[in-house]
């Protein structure tokens, strides 16, 4: 099974000394690697929260929304079909497992007027070195100065976007989960909910801070009800592993700042499920070798999959029939060589209960040959992260030196 701390990651999406992510609901690095890979797409015109040194709180949540989803659902919908007995299968795919769509990449959000502004931001209180007050940001991503004792600098990054009235003015007002890391160790990033408002074509003006996360604490999914209500998904405590629960957490304007609005909802924890990978060949030829990933669902119903590759050294996963590799998880914070590796993830359509389907993988392993690659699964509903009943849904694939 994924490591404990992985519990914690993905989304609340995304990074201590192992990263498997195993919980509901990713942060500033899965949010790091979106506008990162959207700079490349601007540039190359074409169509993955989370891997990083450290673990850190915020994240939890990124990779649940995925292109701009919706937030987690809090008990009105149906409840999905109940787990089957089907039985995994136990040896390569059969003739009669269908193909698994590739849909899109994880971590991905559209882009917004706020990621080339100067937004005047409200104080981290102890996250020394984050910025305040008037603050550049370009292409969602603001850098300072390095950490102390590190190559990394300090990082603000825009995460996810809301608009509504938030003080029922009659103008739009902008609501963003902001992120910073401003430390190398667990806790060591914060994030926080800021509320701006704009007249016309001239400068955002500061409303308020509905929330500010600690560093045991993540946040994701702000949304602005028709009469300005501020809401957000608060999860916490995130250490120790497993203790955190979640839950919405509401907000009004009172006219000079905004205070609580009725008491916190909690979101019920989705449903397991029962998710057996495969991966054919068992061995991974080096420098590139293609690989065949069934996913067979012995259990519930998901929204859709995601589907992780991590390795220790630099490597690029390409989908078939796709016409570019999917983009590294935070390449230039990991450089593909500490302990967690390099990740890719990317979303797929859903296996039904009962059924099986199969996707082929082109992996390109660059610079030293990694021992093994690892490949892992999950479903995911809008409700969070699906526990797997099992560790079937993780394989490590040998890799034989070219």
């Amino acid at each position: 099974m994924p490591e404990p701390h992985d519990r914690l990651t993905t989304a609340f999406t995304d990074l201590a000394s192992s990263i498997l992510p195993e919980v509901r609901l990713p942060g500033p690095d899965a949010a790091r690697a979106t506008v990162r890979r959207r700079r490349r797409r601007r540039v190359a015109l074409v169509a993955a929260a989370v891997a990083l040194l450290i673990l850190t709180p915020a994240a939890t949540m990124a990779l649940l929304t995925g292109s701009g989803g919706t937030g987690p659902d809090i008990g009105t919908t149906t409840a999905p079909p109940s787990p089957t007995t089907t039985p995994a299968p136990t040896g390569p795919p059969s003739p009669s497992t269908s193909p698994l769509r590739v849909i899109a990449d994880a971590n991905v959000r559209e882009p917004t007027p706020l990621d080339d502004a100067r937004l005047p931001l409200p104080s981290w209180e102890d996250a020394v070195g984050c910025p305040e007050g008037e603050t550049p940001y370009t292409d969602g991503t603001w850098q300072g100065p390095l950490i102390p004792g590190s190559s990394i600098p300090v990082e603000s990054v825009i995460r996810q976007v809301a608009t509504g009235d938030v003080n029922q003015d009659g103008q739009t007002d902008w609501v963003a989960l902001i992120d910073c890391r401003f430390q190398n160790y667990q806790g060591g990033a914060r994030s926080q909910v800021v509320a701006f408002s704009r007249g016309g074509d001239g400068p955002y003006t500061l409303l308020g801070q509905p929330f500010l996360g600690d560093g045991n604490t993540s946040l994701g999914f702000p949304e602005v009800l028709a009469d300005g209500t501020i809401r957000v998904v608060v999860g916490g405590p995130l250490e120790p592993a497993g203790a955190a629960t979640y839950e919405w957490r509401s907000f009004r304007w009172s006219g000079s700042g905004f205070v609580p609005a009725g008491a916190p909802v909690a979101i019920p924890n989705p449903e397991p499920t029962d998710l057996t990978l495969t991966v054919d060949p068992a061995t991974a030829a080096s420098p590139a070798t293609v690989l065949t990933v069934t996913v067979h669902n012995g259990g519930a119903s998901s929204d859709y999959l995601l589907i992780t590759f991590r390795a220790s050294g630099e490597l690029s996963i390409r989908p078939e029939n796709w016409s570019a590799d999917l983009q590294p998880i935070d390449v230039q914070h990991n450089n593909c060589g500490g302990p967690t590796g390099c990740y890719w993830r990317v979303r797929a359509v859903p296996v039904a209960p009962g059924q099986s389907a199969s996707a082929r993988f082109t992996v390109t392993f660059g610079g030293a040959t990694p021992d093994s690659l690892q490949v892992f699964v999950v479903g995911v509903t809008t409700s969070g992260w699906q526990e797997n009943r099992t560790d079937q849904n993780v394989v490590t694939v040998p890799v034989a030196a070219g």
